[in-house]
């Protein structure tokens, strides 16, 4: 037994120094050519402490040091992260092909789930034949307006929902109606009241009161696009993107990027960045207006749908939902934060997900406007 368990431990100290030799001799082949700065890592696990439960914060944190091109090795992944408007426009614009493909998670791998999936699936020919099938067949203009009067209906229910909740007394919850980015707009809102003001003003402007909002006024309102611009702009859904993964060894900024790194574009950090915004953690919708910078993917700005070949393709939906869901809950009711709340200590901290949510849900009183919906 005593020399079984000798075996065994020199089995482990052998593999262990194997892999450390492994990996320097890998490094070493790399000490020639220019790489990203970024923290010294642990042996075999890397950077992964230095990421703590808000990477997006970490990263942020990681760039004042190291600059907006941040290099990181998680367990055995070499890892790159993008953190300025000018490296996500040179790689998202001028390196797109060689940063588009993906390196799913093991758990996307079950039953080759990934095969299938536009969002994590690896760039090749079958992938790029179903991107054109959504593209040319499923999320285009035509057929989203054609689908507008099922949005309509989904709309009317969340409505009568929060009317039989405000009938029984009890509080709305935005995040049991809408989605993780209405419920931030709705938070910023009410913790600048004169910005809600200038929505419901708006509205009421183009709407009036007796009728309620549909898809088609959405271009007329354009102070509530900047609200759902900047909403984005310091909340976006996935603040690091779906990771990227490099197709082919690539020099980019004048750094050596190896094949294989996987590669996160912070679009938290981008947004919140001073030297592509004025004044970049004050909710001002403002900014947006007459401004032509969007999130459709050529102002690197402003990237919460990223862009290039990997941009999300169902992202004229997601805007056509969240502006629709979100001028509706203002048009249709006032909402009063409850008793324990203000908008001075209104919580805004996040939650980590598949998506950013607010940490504590937020609970705010209705007030129906109109009866325009009552029947």
């Amino acid at each position: 037994m005593e020399s079984i368990r000798s075996f065994l431990v020199c089995s482990g100290l052998f593999l262990a120094i194997a892999m450390i030799l492994c990996l320097k001799g890998k490094n070493l082949g790399r000490r020639t050519k220019k790489l990203p700065p970024g923290p010294p890592g642990w042996p075999i696990i890397g950077n992964i402490f230095d990421l703590g439960t808000e990477p997006h914060r970490a990263l942020q944190e990681l760039k004042l040091k190291y600059g907006p091109v941040l290099r990181l090795r998680l367990g055995s992944m070499d890892t790159v992260v993008i953190q300025s408007a000018k490296a996500a426009a040179q790689l998202l614009k001028n390196h797109d092909a060689s940063f588009c493909d993906r390196k799913p998670l093991d758990v996307f791998t079950c039953h080759n789930y990934r095969d299938g999936s536009l969002a994590v699936g690896r760039f090749s020919p079958y992938w790029r034949t179903v991107r054109r099938l959504c593209s040319v067949e499923m999320m285009t203009v035509k057929r989203i307006n054609d689908t507008a009067s099922i949005r309509r209906k989904c709309i009317d229910q969340m409505i009568r929902n929060i009317e039989d909740d405000t009938q029984l007394q009890m509080q709305g919850r935005v995040r049991e109606t809408t989605s993780a980015a209405t419920e931030w707009a709705m938070a910023e809102l009410l913790r600048k009241p004169e910005a809600m003001r200038k929505v419901k003003e708006e509205l009421n402007e183009v709407v009036g009161e007796n009728r309620n909002v549909e898809e088609s006024d959405i271009e007329k309102l354009p102070y509530l696009q900047a609200v759902v611009k900047e909403a984005l702009r310091l909340h976006p859904s996935v603040p690091l993107l779906v990771p990227k993964n490099t197709m082919q060894d690539t020099n980019f900024m004048g750094y050596h990027i190896a094949k294989d790194t996987q590669v996160f574009v912070n679009a938290w950090a981008i947004g919140r960045d001073p030297d592509s915004w004025e004044d970049p953690l004050t909710f001002k919708p403002e900014r947006f207006l007459g401004s032509n910078i969007d999130y459709k993917g050529q102002n690197f700005e402003l990237i919460p749908f990223g862009s290039g070949r990997r941009i999300c393709i169902g992202m004229l939906l997601a805007q056509r939902v969240l502006l629709l869901s979100l001028a509706s809950l203002i048009h249709c009711f006032d909402w009063e934060l409850d008793k324990d709340s203000t908008p001075e200590i209104l919580d805004m901290r996040e939650k980590i997900g598949m998506s950013v949510k607010k940490l504590v849900p937020l609970n705010v009183i209705p007030k129906r406007r109109s009866k325009m919906m009552a029947d």
